[in-house]
């Protein structure tokens, strides 16, 4: 009886687990297929952004520790990021990801998206300090270079706009000639 018990036991255990991990290929199949749809769409389509923001969080809720969970969550900051009038929920999700996976790539990678988007927001003294954060967290990260670079840009006030990206531009080409020697 104890041996028929301790069986069923885990044959139901062991169906609970294929069941979740259907669950989990189902929604990732999901997410793939509106991100295809969305890839389709020549502008973006706020209903379509509303849904797979959804189902990216009921994944994160369900999932957080997935491997595919950093992934999902810079995709969140940015479909904000590019909704109008979702300024503030794509920062907010930005930090999100920067705090949940400081030591993933996606972490280090979400900081220096943080401080373009304070860029593009023309909020140059938090996109300053942004750089620097992304600095002092990751000194040694291959994007250093380059954060340092547009710090130093944009902390410059008699460099236009223009003049910013053509010197930021120039500075990347160098560095990649004198990395391939």
């Amino acid at each position: 009886m104890r041996k028929s018990l301790s069986l069923l036991i885990i044959v139901f255990s062991l169906g609970a687990c294929a069941d979740g991990q259907d669950d989990k290929s189902q929604r990732q199949s999901d997410l793939q297929a509106m991100e295809a749809e969305m890839q389709k769409k020549e502008q973006l389509d706020t209903a379509l952004a509303s849904s797979m923001i959804a189902a990216y969080e009921a994944y994160l809720s369900t999932y957080p520790k997935d491997s595919l969970a950093p992934f999902y969550q810079k995709k969140i900051a940015e479909m904000y990021r590019a909704y109008p009038g979702k300024e503030r929920a794509a920062i907010e999700n930005y930090e999100e990801l920067i705090e949940k996976y400081t030591y993933h790539d996606q972490g280090a990678k979400a900081l220096l998206s943080l401080a373009l988007f304070y860029e593009e927001l023309q909020q140059k003294d938090l996109a300053i300090a942004t750089y620097q954060r992304f600095l002092d967290r990751f000194p040694s990260h291959p994007l250093a270079t380059q954060a340092e670079q547009l710090k130093q840009l944009l902390a410059d006030d008699s460099v236009s706009d223009i003049q910013m990206v053509e010197e930021w531009m120039r500075k990347a080409k160098d560095s990649t000639q004198n990395s391939d020697k």
